[in-house]
């Protein structure tokens, strides 16, 4: 999808801009990002595995979510978006 790190991040920035969000449904975060196309899905999952992250895909409904829980799998994901100041809202 990208070749470069810098590029990448800015790839996961973006998708998680245009349909991401961070949740903390009884105590346990996650960080979804969803879309309706399944490669595309696999493949935002394959760049967040790239960057070390354990994302995985699940179907909802019409959609297909990219997802990762716990915070400080998510908090390196936030930084690897650039959104470091993030890591102080999960801390809270």
């Amino acid at each position: 999808m990208v070749q470069r790190d810098c590029c990448g991040r800015a790839y996961l920035r973006g998708a998680f801009l245009g349909g991401g969000s961070v949740n903390n449904p009884e105590g346990t975060y996650h960080l979804e990002i969803i879309t309706d196309n399944l490669p595309h899905a696999q493949d935002i999952a394959g760049l967040m595995q790239r960057f070390g992250l354990p994302a995985k895909v699940s179907p909802r409904k019409n959609w297909h979510v990219v997802y990762l829980k716990g915070s400080e799998q998510i908090v390196e994901c936030l930084n690897h978006m650039g959104a470091h100041s993030a890591y102080w809202i999960l801390k809270m």
